[in-house]
């Protein structure tokens, strides 16, 4: 995500919570919807525009400039 490519992802585990809506999930265990979710990119340009821009904010915040503003927000919180 962060490379701004589109991403298909698992909707088991905690990938969908990270992903959000900035990706294509799939059930890991259903080849046939691994496969379309695939041909969909190859397929469409738009679609794949469209998840590597929602990809690069989604990844946006979990970065590290992210992470210490919200760390400092709570610190503020309790101080």
């Amino acid at each position: 995500m962060q490379l701004g490519t589109p991403v298909i992802t698992s909707t088991k585990g905690s990938t969908p919570e990270v992903a959000g809506d900035a990706a294509l999930m799939v059930d890991p265990y259903d080849v046939p919807a691994i496969a379309g979710a695939i041909r969909r990119f190859e397929a469409d340009a738009d679609l794949r525009d469209h998840y590597a821009q929602a990809g690069t904010a989604q990844a946006a915040k979990f970065s590290n400039a992210a992470y210490d503003a919200r760390l400092a927000d709570l610190y503020r919180k309790f101080a």
